[in-house]
């Protein structure tokens, strides 16, 4: 398999496990808040509200990869 190949099905991998890590991080942020971790929870929170910005990213390389 050639490496743009290899870097596209990373990147759509990336892509997805990313959104899907954005709910832990936040079910995390709960029960760090609940266990009196107030500022890992604020951390987790910020980390899941950086997704789209993180996808977009992981988007964008992809166009570069894709040649457009």
């Amino acid at each position: 398999m050639e490496i743009g190949d290899k870097l596209l099905r990373l990147l759509k991998h990336w892509q997805e496990h990313n959104t899907e890590h954005a709910g832990a991080y936040l079910r995390w942020a709960e029960e760090a808040e609940k266990a009196g971790f107030n500022g890992v929870a604020q951390i987790l929170r910020e980390v899941s509200s950086r997704t789209e910005d993180l996808n977009k990213l992981l988007k964008d390389a992809e166009k570069e990869v894709s040649g457009g």
